[in-house]
Parts: C-alpha cells; sequence; structure tokens
C-alpha cells in the first residue's frame, strides 16, 4: 500500500468469497477466480459510488486469475487504467501441471483433475456447484482480449506458480505488458526478497500510467 498511497492513490484490500473474512458461498470452495471476481468488481462498485474515476487493480498469485478475470468481464471495465500483477496465475492447466510434477504424479492424473473440476458431474466428487472453465482462466489464449497496461512481476524460480506463464503473456502481449523478472524471491516473497526494487518498479510505472 504505502507505494500506491505515495504515488497518490487510495487503497482496498479485498477479501473474496471464502477467503477468511468474506462470506462463504454457497458450495465453500474456491473456483480459482472464475467466480470471486465478482466481489472484486463489488468493491470496484463502492469505489466509484464514492468518486473514484480510475481504478488499478493488483493481484497475487490466484489474486492474480481474478483480477484478469475482471480486467475482462468487469462492469466497471471504463474505470479500469492498469494492472500489476506479482506471482499470477495466468493460466491454471500451467499450474496444476506444474504441481502434478512437483509431486512426481503422473500427467495424466493431473489432466484428470482438471477434467473432474471442468465437467459438470464433477461436483459429485469436489463439493462445487457450477464447474470451473479452465479455458476462461487460461490468458496465455486470452491475451488478445487484454486491454489496458499491465505490469508483471515475477520469480524464475518461484517454485509454486511457474513463470512461464507469465513469460508467455509478456511476449503475445508486449505492447501493454511490462514483463520485471525476479531471481531467488520465490512464490509472493519479491517485496521481501528486494523491497527497493519491488517499490521501485511500480513506482516508476504508476508515474507512466498517469502521463499517458
Amino acid at each position: 500500500m504505502p507505494v500506491f498511497r505515495e504515488a497518490g492513490y487510495n487503497s482496498l484490500i479485498i477479501s473474496y468469497r471464502n477467503d477468511t473474512e468474506a462470506p462463504q458461498s454457497g458450495d465453500g470452495r474456491y473456483s480459482l477466480g472464475d467466480t470471486e471476481w465478482l466481489d472484486v468488481d463489488s468493491a470496484i462498485d463502492f469505489a466509484a459510488s464514492r468518486g473514484a474515476r480510475h481504478v488499478v487493480l493488483m493481484g497475487w498469485s490466484m489474486g492474480g486469475a481474478i483480477v484478469l478475470q475482471t480486467a475482462t468481464r468487469s462492469r466497471h471495465r471504463d474505470l479500469l487504467r492498469g494492472v500489476v500483477l506479482e506471482s499470477p496465475v495466468i493460466d491454471w492447466a500451467d499450474v496444476v501441471a506444474f504441481q502434478g510434477v512437483a509431486m512426481g504424479l503422473p500427467s495424466a492424473i493431473a489432466r484428470g483433475a482438471m477434467r473432474v473440476m471442468g465437467g459438470r458431474w464433477g461436483g459429485l466428487i469436489t463439493g462445487q456447484s457450477l464447474p470451473i472453465d479452465f479455458a476462461r482462466l487460461d490468458f496465455v489464449a486470452r491475451a488478445d482480449e487484454l486491454e489496458i497496461p499491465m505490469l508483471l512481476l515475477h520469480s524464475n524460480d518461484d517454485g509454486f506458480v511457474p513463470v512461464t506463464g507469465s513469460r508467455a503473456l509478456a511476449t503475445s502481449r508486449s505492447d501493454i505488458v511490462t514483463f520485471v523478472p525476479f531471481g531467488v524471491a520465490r512464490h509472493t516473497k519479491l517485496w521481501n526478497y528486494d523491497r527497493a526494487r519491488w517499490n521501485g518498479t511500480i513506482a516508476i510505472w504508476l508515474a507512466e500510467l498517469r502521463s499517458d
């Protein structure tokens, strides 16, 4: 928050459904961003009702997937000016495959887990009320749908969410994506590893965003 405040922004820290303080959904399950974005959209509605004229979204890890859904599905897209992502999930299929390898599981198991979560019958096993649309959560494939400037921070040795999705998105949308790789920092620990670089990168990007 301090780097955004110094740049002149007010901030809202948003909890989404099934996340600690936030109310639970009917099924009490995460949907990897496919429904959680509605809670971010409600927060934007709250900000707009209090005079917000421009909004910059920021998300970490799964929060990155939620932010990307908001950026493409929000009813307030006219207010959105930019997106900052740290260690984000760009494509859940990529993450599921990476985690499967990390756990020593055959690739068929990872693919099967996605079929279960993505199928209407899968709710009998997962408890989800609706299937997860993994194609809609793939922003390597959906890169052309993104329209606003984006700052993307990711550690090459993340260890939990692979950097491959971030690199692929940055390559395909170099016109709007500023990609800043880190090393050693691991997952969502970029600020902890190099606070000065993290703050400085965001501050410079926000200054450029406001000057456009």
